[in-house]
């Protein structure tokens, strides 16, 4: 979904090029477009991914009322199964937090310049 929706806008923006006054212009609101395009991508998969999680809560929670009181076999399958699918989705989103911490923590542990003995600040990565 989301390379689709950027594949369109890349392709029309790439279309678009004459309309600006330079080439730097161009590719500076191309940069805008594309970070609100990741953002809104972002805040659309975080909504559904809270919703399913209330759903599958609400769902397991209303199995476990039903396996109670009747105590039927199919029953606790399907409260298995929904509490699986709950733990995966709450496992894989534990995932991406501790992944962007660590990519956070890895970016602080970047060194962005040296001093030289004579007193000269590096910044060339080489």
């Amino acid at each position: 979904m989301f390379v689709c929706a950027f594949k369109v806008f890349w392709e029309s923006h790439q279309r678009c090029k004459a309309h600006f006054v330079s080439l730097q212009r161009w590719w500076d609101y191309g940069k805008v477009q594309i970070r609100q395009l990741c953002q809104e991508y972002t805040h659309g998969v975080t909504r559904d991914r809270a919703r399913l999680v209330k759903e599958l809560e609400t769902t397991v929670v209303e199995l476990q009322r039903l396996a109670i009181s009747t105590g039927e076999r199919g029953c606790l399958q399907s409260l298995k199964a929904q509490k699986s699918a709950l733990a995966s989705l709450l496992g894989t989103a534990a995932q991406h937090l501790f992944f962007s911490l660590e990519v956070k923590n890895g970016q602080k542990r970047i060194i962005q310049s040296l001093r030289s003995d004579s007193g000269r600040l590096i910044t060339d990565s080489a």
